[in-house]
């Protein structure tokens, strides 16, 4: 074989080669999820109070963003839904303390969103007992949970992206609970601003939403507190928005 043959057919083989590798690589992309997704937490999380189809909680803040993540950005994505109706901040821990599978999925995930503190919220306000004394008492209670919250995920998980979704008040102007509400819900969001303020934790507090619109954003005229469709499509904006502000 001439020279000049020669160089051709190395430049063919190499670039055969190439082409081989890129391929290898486009085949591993498409085969892997670019996000595993666990939502954990309380009746949010859950989706309690959104609509449903065949037994789904579509208009749920979750579902709503996992379409965003993939309609919108483009991104394959493995989700998980652990939220359980009534859990506490305790039984938050107290479940993934338990369960080995928990620990494995948040150990795989990139992405985390967590619902808690709204059923504590609920104990401490509706309780006869409580006063604005206690329930600053119960805040101090409750940081420490919080803060064994987040170290027990990051001990799981050191690098993957936590969303922490905050309190709202769900009682308008004329309830019962309404100024207690607005007492202790902004309390406790800034607790929740404490835990995330370390790289890749995140707040997003949808307060200020419902401010004024718990009417409009929640099922509070049949005394339930979870958001309408309406309610969590604010909270999946909000989501939205602080994701898109941490890519």
């Amino acid at each position: 074989m001439g020279a000049l043959p020669m160089k051709i057919f190395k430049l063919v083989t190499v670039n055969l080669l190439i082409l081989c590798l890129f391929l290898s690589n486009e085949k591993v992309s498409f085969s892997e999820p670019q996000i595993k997704y666990i939502a954990i937490g309380d009746s949010l999380t859950a989706g309690l109070g959104a609509s449903e189809v065949n037994y789904l909680r579509i208009g749920a803040f979750v579902p709503s963003f996992v379409k965003y993540l993939r309609e919108e950005k483009g991104f394959s994505v493995d989700v998980e839904n652990h939220g359980i109706p009534g859990l506490t901040s305790a039984g938050f821990l107290a479940n993934i303390h338990n369960s080995k599978g928990l620990q494995e999925k948040i150990a795989m995930s990139n992405l985390i969103t967590v619902t808690i503190g709204g059923n504590d919220f609920l104990q401490l306000i509706r309780s006869d007992q409580t006063t604005l004394a206690n329930a600053k008492q119960r805040l101090v209670d409750l940081e420490k949970e919080l803060n064994n919250i987040h170290a027990l995920l990051r001990s799981i998980n050191s690098t993957c992206e936590i969303y922490y979704i905050g309190l709202y008040n769900p009682y308008p102007e004329n309830h019962t609970y309404y100024d207690i509400a607005e007492t202790i819900v902004p309390l406790y969001n800034d607790l929740l601003s404490t835990v995330t303020k370390e790289s890749n934790s995140h707040l997003l507090n949808p307060y200020d939403v419902f401010l004024n619109n718990a009417k409009a954003l929640t099922h509070i005229s049949k005394d339930d507190i979870h958001p309408n469709d309406l309610g969590y499509q604010k909270i999946t904006a909000k989501l939205i928005q602080t994701y898109s502000s941490t890519e």
